[in-house]
């Protein structure tokens, strides 16, 4: 399965199964994927954030944001989804294994796993303007997980939603 290739136009790239060892598994950067639904609301939750946290690595050169629909595309070895979103981070030179995001889903939560995972000093600098909270304003919610299984979510379907639920 999969969806033709887009134009990019944006800062987090979408990408499908032809394009995806371009930009995520390219040897020379780190990447950040997000599997997804378009039907999760979760995902859709989601979308502010990852598109913030794209603004602020929008100088470091080294680092894609990547997204794909898990739905209309095949996800390739070793990568795998049991729910949505599923996140995983590809070091650079390290396409062989990837590691699955664990934590939270903050821009700081992002930072750290990356950090964390990493030799490298990875630069964020502050978001473009659009993404700047108003005073007062707070960033919503991203967490829990749509489709899959239990083990997805790891406590009893706690974050379950039935939007999205697909095999793949």
């Amino acid at each position: 399965r999969e969806e033709e290739a887009p134009v990019q136009k944006k800062r987090v790239k979408r990408v499908v199964s032809s394009t995806f060892k371009d930009y995520v598994l390219n040897p020379d950067v780190h990447s950040l994927i997000e599997f997804y639904s378009p039907y999760c609301g979760h995902c859709k939750a989601l979308i502010p954030l990852y598109n913030e946290l794209a603004s602020r690595a929008r100088e470091e050169k080294g680092l894609v944001i990547a997204k794909m629909d898990a739905t209309a595309n095949s996800l390739p070895r070793p990568f795998n989804s049991r729910g949505f979103p599923t996140i995983y981070f590809v070091p650079k030179g390290k396409s062989v294994k990837p590691i699955k995001f664990e934590g939270d889903r903050t821009i700081e939560g992002f930072i750290e796993f990356m950090q964390k995972h990493t030799k490298e000093e990875l630069k964020f600098v502050e978001p473009e303007e659009k993404y700047l909270k108003k005073k007062g304003e707070e960033a919503p919610a991203a967490s829990g997980t749509c489709g899959g299984d239990t083990a997805a979510t790891g406590a009893g379907g706690e974050g379950q939603c039935s939007a999205g639920k697909q095999e793949l």
